[in-house]
């Protein structure tokens, strides 16, 4: 084991490099099943996890798609433009996700808080 190298992270750094890898690895076979084993270890994953994991799991994972993408791909392979461009668009659509799954929390937040003041402002006029 190195010590010399290891240090203290966010736990979720270890499951985006790890989606990420595997995700550079799985790249020639079936996109279908592929993306069902995805959804389901994902699933599984976070339903143990704390509250915001899948958010920087995500995040992470995207890091780690564009450094596979600039790292791992081998410049003189026939097909290195077309492995490229997928991994950045694979990690441009997650980044994508993140921001959808953010800015639905807001409008379920603001529509609550506009919910509760009518409430109060119900109450108020009641009593």
């Amino acid at each position: 084991m190195d010590f010399v190298s290891s240090r203290l992270a966010d736990p979720a750094l270890d499951v985006g490099y790890f989606l990420a890898d595997w995700q550079f690895r799985q790249a020639d076979l079936d996109q279908a099943g592929t993306d069902q084993m995805y959804e389901s270890f994902l699933a599984e994953y976070v339903s143990r996890a704390p509250k915001d994991f899948l958010m920087h799991i995500r995040l992470y994972e995207a890091v780690e798609l564009v450094k596979c993408a600039v790292r791992r791909v081998q410049l003189f392979e026939d097909d290195c433009a077309s492995r490229m461009s997928a991994l950045v668009e694979r990690a441009q659509w997650v980044i994508d996700d993140v921001q959808r799954t953010l800015v639905l929390r807001a409008r379920r937040f603001s529509v609550a808080r506009s919910v509760d003041t009518s409430l109060a402002v119900k109450r108020r006029c009641l009593q």
